[in-house]
């Protein structure tokens, strides 16, 4: 696949179709992340619609799982909680990054010490046979295990969940009505009771 053009997006749906449109004005391309950013932005706009040389497609948000834009500097909004920075890496770069011994004991460390910065890793199953990898830095909480399904059902409940492109090359936007699953690594090192403990391979 040739590598995307600069003020351009790429649209993922749930069912695997992948489309891609370049913007013909760079500006408008912060637009629409500009309107995409705001909450709830997949559950308020039921359709968008791209004007074309040739004609006018309509997309029905409810059918799209994620949204990449290609261009620098664009805006991004405001992280939920204490979140400062995300970033969509590739699985290479995930498996490259990640060391699950030594991260594990920096995360038990600092769920003791809320406000210290850690790193982790979240790997979404998006409908579409779609794996998104995200590198997270966040400012540690102190969380029981009763408050943990809380705090992810209110994560995967949002309006849109966006990163960074790896290496600065602009945003994506994460419809949570098609996330079939979000594994977080390393995880917590406590767990609400009824808990399934499995075993995985990553």
């Amino acid at each position: 696949m040739s590598a995307p053009r600069l003020n351009s997006i790429e649209v993922y749906y749930s069912t695997g179709l992948i489309s891609r449109f370049a913007f013909a004005d760079p500006g408008n391309c912060q637009d629409v992340v500009d309107q995409l950013k705001t909450a709830n932005s997949f559950y308020t706009r039921s359709l968008v619609l791209l004007s074309t040389r040739f004609g006018l497609t309509a997309l029905q948000t409810a059918n799209v799982a994620r949204l990449d834009f290609f261009g620098f500097d664009l805006p991004i909004a405001d992280y939920l909680n204490s979140v400062t920075s995300i970033v969509q890496v590739s699985e290479q770069s995930f498996r490259a990054l990640f060391d699950p011994s030594s991260m594990a004991e920096e995360r038990r460390r600092a769920w003791q010490v809320p406000g210290e910065d850690q790193e982790g890793f979240v790997e979404f199953e998006i409908a579409g046979s779609q794996s998104v990898y995200w590198r997270v830095n966040m400012q540690s909480q102190r969380l029981t295990a009763a408050d943990l399904p809380t705090y992810i059902g209110g994560l995967l409940q949002s309006g849109g969940l966006h990163a960074e492109l790896e290496y600065g090359q602009g945003i994506s936007i994460i419809n949570p009505r098609h996330i079939l699953t979000a594994s977080f690594y390393p995880g917590p090192p406590i767990v609400p009771p009824g808990t399934w403990d499995v075993s995985a391979t990553i």
